[in-house]
Order: C-alpha cells, then structure tokens, then sequence
C-alpha cells in the first residue's frame, strides 16, 4: 500500500474590502450621487499578496467586481488601511501624504470620490 501525506499550505484570505463592495452592489441602485459625477472610481486593495479589484461607476450606478479597463482614477492600498478609511477613521490625505494611498488619474477627480461616498447612508454600509 502507498501512503500519501499531503499538507495543504494555502490560507484562506478573507478581504474585508470585498465584504463593503459586495455591500454596496446592493445599495447603489437606490442612492444619490451629484449629477456632475461621471468619473470612475478605481480600488486595487492588496492583502498577503492578493489583490482584489473593484470600481464603483456612480453615473450609471455600477459596481464592477474586477474592475474597468480605463478608469478615471485608481486608489491603490492596503485592505486594512481601506477599512480605516471607509469606517473615517483615518483620512484620505493622510494616507496619500504618508504613501499608504496610492492614485493613479485625475487628482480632482478623485477629490469628487468623498461625495460618492455621501450617496450611500452610513447605517446601510456597515
């Protein structure tokens, strides 16, 4: 008889930044967002080497898991430093200023993002 030990080394990552998307998918049809906005916005948040893509498209009322091939801008950080973020415990500037926030595209764009944000009631989102 052969025996075989197998040891299967891989963890399960659970992203916390998938949790909030997944969350908003179901809310974004419903909210309101400023006309004027037609931007989108772009997150690649990393955890132990994975990285989990999404975009939020407030003009047509869109979450895209995976993302889009041009968006008008691209935040970049980690999944921790993501939910400090969205729960306001730390802001936008100061993780840009220390370089746990990475953007790629348009700066003023991506100023816009903070009243996107303001389209979805808090309650709802935690």
């Amino acid at each position: 008889f052969y025996s075989f030990n197998l040891t299967l080394d891989h963890k399960i990552i659970v992203m916390e930044c998938d949790k909030f998307f997944n969350a908003i998918s179901g809310l974004i049809a419903d909210s309101e967002f400023d006309e004027d906005i037609d931007s989108t916005f772009q997150f690649e948040i990393t955890k132990d080497g994975k990285t989990s893509i999404w975009c939020i498209d407030p003009a047509n009322k869109k979450i895209i898991k995976g993302g889009v091939d041009e968006p008008t801008c691209t935040f970049g950080m980690t999944d921790e430093d993501f939910v400090k973020l969205m729960s306001k415990e730390v802001q936008a500037a100061e993780l840009f200023m220390t370089g746990r926030l990475k953007l790629d595209g348009d700066m003023g764009e991506a100023m816009k993002f903070q009243s996107v944000m303001e389209g979805f009631d808090d309650d709802e989102v935690r």
